[in-house]
């Protein structure tokens, strides 16, 4: 499913949804230009058959390269 910015460009796609035990979505996980990113749920909404963010590219590209380097972080303490 794609996600788009609020001018209706693609800026990624939906690979995965994240949910609670009784059901309630909590994050999406978005690829975009071979970056993923698990973004919160309230950061997106429904728009027919995509999902649109306030998020740019850049932005979903930044969050997967802070999350990809997260753990490396955590393992040099």
């Amino acid at each position: 499913m794609p996600v788009e910015d609020p001018t209706g460009r693609v800026v990624g796609y939906v690979q995965d949804v994240r949910q609670s035990g009784s059901g309630v979505v909590n994050s999406v996980v978005v690829e975009s230009s071979n970056r993923t990113a698990t973004l919160p749920a309230a950061d997106f909404a429904g728009s027919g058959d995509v999902l649109v963010t306030g998020m740019s590219k850049g932005q979903i590209k930044q969050a997967a390269k802070q999350q990809q380097e997260a753990p490396e972080a955590g393992t040099n303490q």
